[in-house]
């Protein structure tokens, strides 16, 4: 069986390209704890992307996370608490308040955290 079965997180472009963001510390570090933590991911788009561009994507995001829910998976949402950052969390969340969706676990991580490693495990390990 796939170790990633039923647990899902739904992640901004940094986490897996983190060297795309210079204004951030520049490690994988949170997209390596998800995949040994176990999770399957769903990523965002890129933050410059157009919003026209990136509509299609967040839609089907959200059919996945509805999908996912109704199945009684463990969906989180990793949100990069960065002024600067466009992760297009808002406009998930907005969707699925749009078509009254249950809404996933979300995780807020902060500039401080993205630095600590031990901090960010203690985060993922909550939502299981």
């Amino acid at each position: 069986m796939d170790k990633r079965s039923c647990k899902v997180f739904v992640i901004p472009d940094y986490v897996i390209n983190p060297q795309r963001y210079h204004n951030l510390p520049q490690s994988s570090i949170i997209y390596e704890l998800i995949k040994e933590s176990g999770y399957g991911v769903i990523k965002l788009p890129p933050q410059e992307i157009s919003e026209e561009s990136a509509e299609p994507w967040i839609d089907m995001a959200t059919d996945m996370i509805e999908e996912y829910l109704k199945r009684r998976y463990l969906v989180a949402v990793i949100e990069i608490d960065h002024p600067k950052m466009r992760t297009w969390i808002k406009e998930l969340m907005e969707m699925l308040e749009k078509r009254r969706a249950p809404k996933p676990k979300l995780i807020k991580i902060s500039r401080t955290e993205l630095e600590r490693a031990e901090k960010i495990l203690e985060r993922i390990k909550t939502i299981s």
